[in-house]
C-alpha cells in the first residue's frame, strides 16, 4: 500500500527555518575565523554543524510529529526511525552547498544566483542520493502499530524540491552572508542575519508551496513488512 503526502509548508516551517539558520549560521561564521578562505575546512565544518543542529532539532520535534501524525500523514505513528540518517544527509547537503558556492563565487557569480544554483544542486543531489540508497532499504521509516512505511521521493518531486529550496537560498544567501565584510562583528551579525534569512526564506517556501501548484511536491509512504 502506498500513501501520497502533499508537502504544503505552513507557518511552522518558518519557525523551523529560523531555528535552523540561527543554529547553523553563527557556528559557521565563528569557525571561519580559524582558517580563513579554506573551503575544505568550511565544508567539513558545514557537515558537522548541520549534522549536529538538524539532529537536535529533529529530536525536539519528533514527539510533536508523532503526536500529530494522524493529521500529518493520516496514520498514527509510534516511532520514526532515521533521525541520524536525516542529520547525516543534512550534513552532506550543506557540505556540497559550501563547495559549490565557493566555486561559483570564484567565477564571479552574484549572491542571488549563487544561492539558487548551490541549493538546487545540493538539495537535488542529496535527494537523489537518498532515492538511490532507498532501493537497498536505507531510508527513513515511519513506524505504525500494525505496519511501517518507507519514505520515498519520485524524480519529479525531487526536481520540484530542488527548485523550491533553490528559491529559498536565492533569498537567504545574500542575507546570511552579511557578516562576511564585518569579521569583528561576525557573531552578532550572524545571529541577526540567520533569524532574518530563515524567516524570509521560510515565508517564501511556505507561500510558494501553498499557492504555486507547479512547486507542490509529494512524498510517498510505501508500506513494508514490519
Amino acid at each position: 500500500m502506498q500513501k501520497k503526502l502533499s508537502l504544503i509548508f505552513g507557518w511552522r516551517t518558518v519557525i523551523f527555518f529560523i531555528l535552523l539558520e540561527l543554529f547553523t549560521v553563527p557556528p559557521v561564521a565563528m569557525s571561519n575565523s580559524i582558517v580563513i578562505q579554506n573551503i575544505w575546512y568550511m565544508a567539513i565544518m558545514g557537515f558537522v554543524v548541520a549534522l549536529i543542529c538538524v539532529y537536535f532539532l529533529l529530536r525536539l520535534l519528533k514527539n510533536t510529529i508523532i503526536k500529530n501524525s494522524l493529521r500529518i500523514v493520516g496514520t498514527q505513528l509510534f516511532d520514526i526511525n532515521g533521525i541520524w540518517y536525516i542529520a547525516v544527509l543534512a550534513g552532506i547537503l550543506l557540505m556540497i552547498m559550501f563547495v559549490v558556492q565557493d566555486l561559483l563565487f570564484s567565477y564571479k557569480f552574484g549572491d542571488f544566483s549563487t544561492g539558487f544554483i548551490s541549493a538546487f544542486i545540493s538539495v537535488g543531489g542529496t535527494l537523489v542520493l537518498y532515492k538511490l540508497l532507498s532501493y537497498s532499504g536505507i531510508s527513513i521509516r515511519l513506524m505504525a502499530n500494525s505496519q511501517q512505511y518507507q519514505l520515498e521521493f519520485e524524480w519529479l518531486d525531487i526536481l520540484k524540491l530542488a527548485v523550491l529550496f533553490g528559491l529559498y537560498e536565492f533569498i537567504v544567501c545574500p542575507i546570511t552572508g552579511l557578516w562576511i565584510p564585518y569579521p569583528e562583528h561576525r557573531f552578532s551579525l550572524a545571529v541577526v542575519s540567520g533569524i532574518i534569512g530563515g524567516g524570509a526564506g521560510g515565508l517564501l517556501v511556505s507561500m510558494l508551496s501553498c499557492f504555486v501548484k507547479l512547486l507542490q511536491a509529494n512524498v510517498w509512504l510505501n508500506s513494508i513488512e514490519s
